[in-house]
Protein backbone atom coordinates (compact mmCIF):
# COMPACT_ATOMS: atom_id res chain seq x y z
CA UNK A 1 0.00 0.00 0.00
CA UNK A 2 1.46 3.17 -0.99
CA UNK A 3 1.62 6.06 1.19
CA UNK A 4 -0.78 8.37 -0.58
CA UNK A 5 -3.34 5.27 -0.23
CA UNK A 6 -3.17 4.27 3.30
CA UNK A 7 -2.92 8.54 4.39
CA UNK A 8 -6.33 8.45 2.47
CA UNK A 9 -7.65 5.31 4.23
CA UNK A 10 -6.45 7.10 7.71
CA UNK A 11 -8.51 10.21 6.60
CA UNK A 12 -11.63 8.53 6.13
CA UNK A 13 -11.51 6.48 9.41
CA UNK A 14 -11.16 9.90 11.04
CA UNK A 15 -13.87 11.10 9.16
CA UNK A 16 -15.75 7.87 10.16
CA UNK A 17 -15.08 7.84 13.40
CA UNK A 18 -15.74 12.04 13.81
CA UNK A 19 -18.86 11.79 12.34
CA UNK A 20 -20.18 8.64 14.27
CA UNK A 21 -21.61 10.70 17.26
CA UNK A 22 -23.12 13.08 15.14
CA UNK A 23 -25.26 10.26 13.33
CA UNK A 24 -26.08 8.38 16.49
CA UNK A 25 -27.31 12.00 17.82
CA UNK A 26 -28.88 12.46 14.41
CA UNK A 27 -30.24 9.13 14.54
CA UNK A 28 -31.57 9.60 18.33
CA UNK A 29 -33.32 12.71 17.24
CA UNK A 30 -35.44 11.16 14.49
CA UNK A 31 -36.50 8.62 16.94
CA UNK A 32 -37.47 11.03 18.97
CA UNK A 33 -39.50 13.16 16.34
CA UNK A 34 -41.05 9.45 15.65
CA UNK A 35 -41.70 8.91 19.67
CA UNK A 36 -43.14 12.68 19.39
CA UNK A 37 -45.12 12.26 16.24
CA UNK A 38 -46.82 9.20 17.47
CA UNK A 39 -47.59 10.99 21.13
CA UNK A 40 -49.51 13.81 19.11
CA UNK A 41 -51.29 11.24 16.90
CA UNK A 42 -52.64 9.40 20.28
CA UNK A 43 -53.50 13.16 21.96
CA UNK A 44 -55.11 14.06 18.83
CA UNK A 45 -57.03 10.48 18.94
CA UNK A 46 -57.83 11.12 22.85
CA UNK A 47 -59.06 15.00 21.83
CA UNK A 48 -61.20 13.35 18.96
CA UNK A 49 -63.29 11.23 21.35
CA UNK A 50 -63.35 13.67 23.70
CA UNK A 51 -64.84 15.46 21.29
CA UNK A 52 -67.27 12.78 20.17
CA UNK A 53 -67.81 12.39 23.99
CA UNK A 54 -68.70 15.86 23.95
CA UNK A 55 -70.87 15.94 21.16
CA UNK A 56 -73.06 13.00 22.75
CA UNK A 57 -73.55 14.92 25.79
CA UNK A 58 -74.28 17.64 23.79
CA UNK A 59 -76.84 15.43 21.98
CA UNK A 60 -77.79 13.71 25.11
CA UNK A 61 -78.42 17.51 26.59
CA UNK A 62 -80.51 19.03 23.66
CA UNK A 63 -82.94 15.90 24.21
CA UNK A 64 -83.20 16.42 28.05
CA UNK A 65 -83.70 19.97 26.75
CA UNK A 66 -86.52 19.20 24.61
CA UNK A 67 -88.02 16.55 26.91
CA UNK A 68 -87.57 19.58 29.36
CA UNK A 69 -89.98 22.22 27.09
CA UNK A 70 -91.97 19.58 26.04
CA UNK A 71 -92.70 18.84 30.30
CA UNK A 72 -93.46 22.78 30.82
CA UNK A 73 -95.84 22.54 27.91
CA UNK A 74 -97.51 19.99 29.51
CA UNK A 75 -97.63 21.51 32.58
CA UNK A 76 -98.82 24.77 31.15
CA UNK A 77 -101.68 23.05 29.07
CA UNK A 78 -102.09 21.40 32.81
CA UNK A 79 -102.54 24.45 34.40
CA UNK A 80 -104.64 25.93 31.74
CA UNK A 81 -106.73 22.75 31.86
CA UNK A 82 -107.57 22.94 35.30
CA UNK A 83 -108.58 25.90 35.50
CA UNK A 84 -110.81 25.24 32.57
CA UNK A 85 -112.39 22.40 34.40
CA UNK A 86 -113.17 25.13 36.83
CA UNK A 87 -116.89 25.69 37.57
CA UNK A 88 -118.95 28.19 35.72
CA UNK A 89 -121.49 30.38 37.49
CA UNK A 90 -125.00 30.96 35.68
CA UNK A 91 -124.36 34.74 34.26
CA UNK A 92 -126.88 37.48 35.23
CA UNK A 93 -127.50 39.80 37.58
CA UNK A 94 -129.17 39.29 40.57
CA UNK A 95 -129.79 43.18 41.76
CA UNK A 96 -130.48 41.87 45.30
CA UNK A 97 -130.95 44.84 47.42
CA UNK A 98 -129.67 43.57 49.85
CA UNK A 99 -129.24 46.88 52.30
CA UNK A 100 -126.29 45.56 54.50
CA UNK A 101 -124.29 44.01 51.83
CA UNK A 102 -124.15 47.09 50.09
CA UNK A 103 -123.21 48.68 53.59
CA UNK A 104 -120.68 46.05 53.42
CA UNK A 105 -119.36 46.60 50.33
CA UNK A 106 -118.99 50.42 50.40
CA UNK A 107 -117.48 49.88 53.99
CA UNK A 108 -114.94 47.90 51.89
CA UNK A 109 -114.57 50.04 49.51
CA UNK A 110 -114.44 53.45 50.84
CA UNK A 111 -110.68 54.19 49.75
CA UNK A 112 -111.58 54.36 46.09
CA UNK A 113 -115.54 55.69 46.17
CA UNK A 114 -117.68 57.25 48.03
CA UNK A 115 -120.90 56.07 49.57
CA UNK A 116 -124.07 55.43 46.81
CA UNK A 117 -121.10 55.60 43.86
CA UNK A 118 -119.36 54.05 40.79
CA UNK A 119 -116.13 52.79 41.49
CA UNK A 120 -115.55 52.80 37.90
CA UNK A 121 -116.90 55.93 37.12
CA UNK A 122 -115.96 58.20 39.84
CA UNK A 123 -112.16 57.20 39.51
CA UNK A 124 -112.56 57.54 35.53
CA UNK A 125 -114.61 61.08 36.13
CA UNK A 126 -112.98 62.33 39.98
CA UNK A 127 -114.55 65.70 39.58
CA UNK A 128 -117.88 64.68 38.27
CA UNK A 129 -118.21 61.96 40.69
CA UNK A 130 -117.35 64.47 43.30
CA UNK A 131 -119.97 67.40 41.96
CA UNK A 132 -122.40 65.98 40.02
CA UNK A 133 -122.52 62.33 40.89
CA UNK A 134 -123.89 59.04 38.97
CA UNK A 135 -127.11 56.92 39.75
CA UNK A 136 -128.24 54.67 40.10
CA UNK A 137 -125.91 52.55 41.70
CA UNK A 138 -125.62 48.81 42.89
CA UNK A 139 -123.22 47.03 45.11
CA UNK A 140 -124.15 43.52 44.00
CA UNK A 141 -122.20 39.90 44.27
CA UNK A 142 -119.43 39.46 41.73
CA UNK A 143 -120.23 35.58 42.06
CA UNK A 144 -124.16 35.44 42.62
CA UNK A 145 -125.35 34.42 45.41
CA UNK A 146 -127.44 31.48 44.47
CA UNK A 147 -124.53 29.57 43.51
CA UNK A 148 -124.26 27.84 46.58
CA UNK A 149 -122.53 24.90 45.62
CA UNK A 150 -119.69 27.17 44.11
CA UNK A 151 -119.48 28.84 47.57
CA UNK A 152 -119.41 26.07 49.41
CA UNK A 153 -116.62 24.45 46.83
CA UNK A 154 -114.54 27.08 46.59
CA UNK A 155 -115.02 27.87 51.08
CA UNK A 156 -115.79 31.19 50.02
CA UNK A 157 -118.77 33.33 52.40
CA UNK A 158 -121.55 34.04 49.97
CA UNK A 159 -122.09 37.71 51.74
CA UNK A 160 -118.29 38.51 52.47
CA UNK A 161 -117.83 42.22 50.74
CA UNK A 162 -114.84 41.06 48.71
CA UNK A 163 -117.56 39.29 47.02
CA UNK A 164 -118.71 42.99 45.73
CA UNK A 165 -118.64 45.58 43.56
CA UNK A 166 -119.85 48.94 43.71
CA UNK A 167 -121.22 49.74 40.20
CA UNK A 168 -123.12 52.20 37.87
CA UNK A 169 -126.87 50.00 37.69
CA UNK A 170 -126.05 50.46 34.07
CA UNK A 171 -122.73 48.67 34.34
CA UNK A 172 -123.92 45.80 36.77
CA UNK A 173 -126.41 44.67 34.21
CA UNK A 174 -124.08 44.77 30.95
CA UNK A 175 -121.94 42.78 33.08
CA UNK A 176 -124.52 40.06 34.30
CA UNK A 177 -125.56 40.26 30.40
CA UNK A 178 -121.75 39.21 29.67
CA UNK A 179 -121.04 42.41 27.94
CA UNK A 180 -118.72 43.54 30.22
CA UNK A 181 -115.54 42.05 31.98
CA UNK A 182 -113.36 42.87 34.69
CA UNK A 183 -109.58 41.48 34.83
CA UNK A 184 -107.09 41.66 37.29
CA UNK A 185 -104.12 43.99 36.22
CA UNK A 186 -101.89 43.94 39.72
CA UNK A 187 -102.01 43.20 43.36
CA UNK A 188 -100.20 45.02 46.01
CA UNK A 189 -101.16 44.49 49.82
CA UNK A 190 -104.84 45.27 50.30
CA UNK A 191 -104.62 47.43 46.67
CA UNK A 192 -105.69 45.71 43.52
CA UNK A 193 -105.65 47.50 40.21
CA UNK A 194 -108.64 46.04 37.59
CA UNK A 195 -109.12 46.67 34.15
CA UNK A 196 -113.08 46.85 32.95
CA UNK A 197 -113.01 45.49 29.49
CA UNK A 198 -116.29 46.26 27.10
CA UNK A 199 -117.66 43.98 24.40
CA UNK A 200 -117.32 45.74 21.28
CA UNK A 201 -120.83 45.22 19.81
CA UNK A 202 -121.50 47.69 22.90
CA UNK A 203 -118.89 50.20 22.92
CA UNK A 204 -120.65 52.69 20.39
CA UNK A 205 -123.82 52.71 22.74
CA UNK A 206 -123.76 55.09 25.46
CA UNK A 207 -124.00 54.87 29.30
CA UNK A 208 -126.77 55.36 30.95
CA UNK A 209 -126.98 57.19 33.94
CA UNK A 210 -128.78 60.05 36.15
CA UNK A 211 -126.21 63.27 36.71
CA UNK A 212 -127.90 65.87 38.49
CA UNK A 213 -127.20 69.77 36.52
CA UNK A 214 -124.90 72.12 37.08
CA UNK A 215 -124.16 76.05 36.04
CA UNK A 216 -122.53 76.39 32.49
CA UNK A 217 -119.66 78.45 34.59
CA UNK A 218 -118.86 75.27 36.69
CA UNK A 219 -119.48 73.25 33.24
CA UNK A 220 -116.34 75.09 31.79
CA UNK A 221 -114.38 74.96 34.06
CA UNK A 222 -114.75 71.25 34.19
CA UNK A 223 -115.50 70.79 30.54
CA UNK A 224 -113.12 67.85 29.44
CA UNK A 225 -114.72 65.98 32.22
CA UNK A 226 -118.28 67.51 33.24
CA UNK A 227 -121.44 65.37 31.76
CA UNK A 228 -124.23 67.94 32.13
CA UNK A 229 -127.41 66.23 31.35
CA UNK A 230 -128.14 69.15 28.87
CA UNK A 231 -125.63 67.44 26.40
CA UNK A 232 -126.72 63.94 27.50
CA UNK A 233 -126.96 61.20 26.18
CA UNK A 234 -123.68 62.49 23.44
CA UNK A 235 -121.16 62.45 26.38
CA UNK A 236 -119.50 59.07 27.38
CA UNK A 237 -119.94 56.26 24.58
CA UNK A 238 -119.41 52.55 26.59
CA UNK A 239 -116.32 52.49 24.81
CA UNK A 240 -114.87 55.21 26.20
CA UNK A 241 -114.81 53.19 29.24
CA UNK A 242 -112.69 49.94 27.50
CA UNK A 243 -109.33 49.59 28.94
CA UNK A 244 -110.02 51.74 31.66
CA UNK A 245 -107.74 50.92 34.76
CA UNK A 246 -109.27 51.52 38.37
CA UNK A 247 -107.75 51.00 42.04
CA UNK A 248 -110.60 48.44 44.56
CA UNK A 249 -109.65 47.44 47.63
CA UNK A 250 -108.69 43.47 47.86
CA UNK A 251 -111.65 41.29 45.76
CA UNK A 252 -111.87 37.72 45.54
CA UNK A 253 -110.07 36.72 42.54
CA UNK A 254 -112.04 33.29 42.07
CA UNK A 255 -115.11 35.02 42.19
CA UNK A 256 -113.59 37.43 39.43
CA UNK A 257 -112.04 34.80 37.50
CA UNK A 258 -115.60 32.15 37.27
CA UNK A 259 -117.27 35.77 36.48
CA UNK A 260 -114.69 36.17 33.27
CA UNK A 261 -114.79 32.80 32.34
CA UNK A 262 -118.80 33.36 32.52
CA UNK A 263 -118.35 36.33 30.37
CA UNK A 264 -116.26 35.08 27.84
CA UNK A 265 -118.39 32.43 26.46
CA UNK A 266 -121.29 35.16 25.82
CA UNK A 267 -118.95 37.40 24.28
CA UNK A 268 -115.63 35.57 23.08
CA UNK A 269 -113.85 38.99 21.83
CA UNK A 270 -113.38 39.64 26.23
CA UNK A 271 -110.46 37.73 27.86
CA UNK A 272 -111.04 34.52 28.11
CA UNK A 273 -109.19 34.11 32.42
CA UNK A 274 -108.15 30.26 31.88
CA UNK A 275 -105.99 31.69 29.12
CA UNK A 276 -103.82 33.90 31.86
CA UNK A 277 -103.95 31.72 34.69
CA UNK A 278 -100.88 33.74 36.29
CA UNK A 279 -103.11 37.04 36.57
CA UNK A 280 -105.24 34.91 39.52
CA UNK A 281 -102.09 32.98 40.87
CA UNK A 282 -102.45 34.84 43.91
CA UNK A 283 -106.16 33.30 44.80
CA UNK A 284 -105.40 30.19 47.18
CA UNK A 285 -108.43 28.39 45.94
CA UNK A 286 -107.02 28.24 42.33
CA UNK A 287 -103.83 26.99 43.67
CA UNK A 288 -106.01 24.43 45.35
CA UNK A 289 -107.67 23.81 42.83
CA UNK A 290 -104.98 23.27 40.71
CA UNK A 291 -103.14 20.95 42.78
CA UNK A 292 -106.25 18.81 43.30
CA UNK A 293 -106.46 18.69 39.19
CA UNK A 294 -102.69 16.72 39.36
CA UNK A 295 -103.56 14.84 41.52
CA UNK A 296 -106.69 13.68 39.77
CA UNK A 297 -104.53 13.24 36.74
CA UNK A 298 -102.20 10.73 38.16
CA UNK A 299 -105.06 8.65 39.20
CA UNK A 300 -106.80 9.19 35.94
CA UNK A 301 -109.95 11.05 37.05
CA UNK A 302 -111.12 13.22 34.05
CA UNK A 303 -112.50 15.95 36.67
CA UNK A 304 -111.48 17.78 39.94
CA UNK A 305 -115.20 18.86 40.16
CA UNK A 306 -117.88 16.32 41.51
CA UNK A 307 -121.13 15.76 39.55
CA UNK A 308 -123.96 17.79 40.37
CA UNK A 309 -127.00 16.96 37.74
CA UNK A 310 -129.03 20.21 39.32
CA UNK A 311 -125.74 22.20 39.01
CA UNK A 312 -124.76 21.00 35.09
CA UNK A 313 -128.11 21.09 33.90
CA UNK A 314 -128.80 25.46 35.56
CA UNK A 315 -125.33 26.27 33.85
CA UNK A 316 -126.08 24.47 30.22
CA UNK A 317 -129.43 26.39 30.39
Amino acid sequence: MSVVEAAKKKMELTIATDLAPALQQIAADQKAIREKQEAMSEKQEAIREKQEAMSEKQEAMSEKQEAMSEKQDAIANDSQMAVRVMLTPKLGTTHVRDSSFRQLVYQHQADYVAKNGCIVLSQKFPETAKSMGFGPTIADHILPPNETAMFHELKMVRDDPQNGLPLLDHIEKLYGRGLISFMPVSSQGPRMQLQMLVAQSIQDEYLQCDVRSKPPSWVQVHHLEAIPWQTYPSCVMLGALHGFCFYVNKIFLRSLFLRANAVHKISPDLPDPSATPEKFEECPSLKAKLGAFFASQEEGAQSIDPPDPERDSSNAS
